[in-house]
């Protein structure tokens, strides 16, 4: 009896095509030795500060603006200021967090340059939290951050950039591939499970072909045990090392994600788990998380 033809691909055939090591078409090892070295050029600039960040969630927009915001508050308790470019064109899930701060603590800047494009949380005396939204008429036709972008001049001008930068975008391998540089650091998010390493891998693949000095961060969500996602981590590390052997930087293990109820109710009710003073598993693993990356920080090697 003839074998009924499946429609579509296989989880296999994807990962065959996921983890091959073949270079793209117009890459070869110069090519990939002349980005990394322009890359590193101290003296020309494509847009990205050294304290420029990606946090990249494809699979869960919403969680990913919970963990932008969480990190970001973080941050500022731990004396960092950070600035939030938010470069989604519609429907922002980061947005009505945002909203929800502001309305929490009605602080603005102390000049009163506050906007809908443009809002500035303080609490308590940390440092502020700059969110740059796309309703910025500048922004309208710019779909990621590039050099000459009118939001980047205004940060340079405005002493911003030295903020730590956290850009919020569409996480798609389109828009990675559109971009001429990705930032220099970049923390992904995926889960323990065969199809999101797989995903990762091809999200890591595309970051580290374009720019093999880029410092890519993982971070495992929806854990049930912290041993399962430092077993995934390893598995995908050591596809990595196979299969990417021009990578400069290796991807490193920031931290995971364990759920629970109260992490539920903060993305019901948009405020971010940190501001709260009860204990929570999903709490502590995502203040964790931002002590990690505090720490490469202050000691990058």
């Amino acid at each position: 009896m003839e074998k009924k033809r499946k429609l579509g691909r296989s989880l296999d055939d994807v990962a065959d095509l996921w983890l091959s090591s073949a270079p793209l078409p117009s890459e070869n090892a110069e090519d990939i030795q002349r980005k990394s070295s322009v890359k590193n050029d101290p003296d020309l600039s494509y847009g990205f500060t050294s304290r420029t960040i990606s946090l990249v969630y494809p699979e869960s927009p919403k969680v990913k603006a919970l963990l932008v915001s969480n990190f970001a508050l973080e941050l500022a308790k731990q004396g960092y200021g950070s600035c939030i470019l938010d470069y989604e064109v519609q429907d922002s899930p980061l947005k009505p967090i945002i909203n929800t701060l502001i309305q929490s603590f009605s602080k603005v800047d102390d000049n009163g340059d506050s906007s809908t494009s443009h809002q500035i949380l303080k609490l308590y005396g940390m440092p502020s939290i700059h969110f740059f939204s796309k309703t910025d008429e500048n922004l309208l036709d710019t779909t990621i951050p590039k050099t000459d972008d009118n939001l980047y001049s205004r940060l340079s001008n405005s002493g911003l950039e030295e903020s730590i930068i956290i850009l919020y975008h569409q996480d798609t391998l389109d828009i990675i591939n559109a971009m001429d540089y990705p930032p220099p650091v970049v923390i992904l998010v995926t889960k323990p499970k065969k199809e999101p390493l797989l995903v990762c891998y091809a999200y890591i693949k595309t970051i580290l072909r374009k720019s093999p000095s880029t410092r890519i961060w993982i971070v495992m969500d929806e854990v049930l045990d912290r041993d399962v996602a430092v077993k995934a981590f390893t598995f995908l590390n050591q596809i990595i090392i196979r299969r990417l052997s021009h990578a400069y930087h290796q991807p490193k293990y920031l931290g995971s994600i364990i759920h629970d109820q109260t992490l539920g109710i903060s993305l019901a009710t948009h405020y971010p788990i940190v501001l709260s003073e009860e204990h929570s598993i999903a709490r502590d693993c995502l203040i964790r998380i931002t002590a990690n990356f505090i720490k490469t920080l202050e000691n990058p090697d």
